[in-house]
């Protein structure tokens, strides 16, 4: 080839290309354009009207899930790929596709230590104690805007008693802190999951006289 690489064609192939420029001469050699260039082949019709109304409905829907949607309502049969409804959506540029009327969930963080604080719980292990299995519960405290972990401890309970015990721990510890940089206030907003451990009048006290997001 005159970019140097190397190829191998059958005798049938050359026999072909012989025959196209004997009927059409040079330009009959040249490639030519598919009629159904970005038209999907493994798409019917209403499959396609099926991805465009579930966009349409719900812009952030992956193809993936999609592709599960288009199973369960008969658009598809399981011949089709998940990789053909993916090069479809990208094809035809539906990643983009938004909801004028949806408001986005952008990430955020807030200005500086102590407005807010993030608090959750995890199920850490289980520890054998006296011949009984306890499971071992973890009360996590976090800054928003350091990620400094500001509270914490290991619980066999996960119960409001014991988030009280880590965020009072977590307010004796960086009072000073506050007391340098916000004339000595309790963190402005908690972002926690609802649940009652963290959902307690006496947790609500804690935090007057700031407010708690659930």
């Amino acid at each position: 080839m005159p970019n140097g690489k190397v190829c191998r064609y059958s005798y049938k192939t050359l026999e072909k290309w012989a025959s196209e420029y004997k009927r059409g001469g040079i330009d009959a050699l040249m490639p030519g354009t598919r009629l159904d260039k970005g038209v999907s082949r493994a798409l019917n019709d209403v499959a396609i009207e099926e991805i465009y109304r579930l966009k349409e409905a719900f812009p952030r829907l992956n193809a993936t899930r999609i592709y599960e949607q288009l199973l369960q309502g008969s658009f598809i049969t399981k011949d089709v790929s998940v990789s053909a409804v993916q090069r479809f959506i990208k094809r035809n540029d539906l990643k983009t596709a938004r909801n004028p009327n949806m408001r986005d969930r952008k990430a955020f963080e807030e200005a500086c230590f102590g407005i807010m604080w993030q608090a959750d719980t995890c199920h850490v292990c289980r520890i054998t104690e006296g011949g009984v299995s306890r499971k071992v519960y973890c009360i996590m405290l976090i800054d928003d805007h350091s990620r400094l972990i500001t509270g914490g401890g290991l619980f066999y309970n996960d119960n409001a008693y014991n988030f009280q015990k880590v965020l009072k721990q977590a307010v004796k510890m960086h009072i000073l802190i506050w007391f340098g940089q916000r004339i000595l206030r309790h963190p402005g907003e908690r972002l926690v999951e609802s649940g009652r451990q963290s959902d307690s009048n006496r947790a609500r006290k804690l935090l007057s006289p700031g407010k708690q997001s659930d």
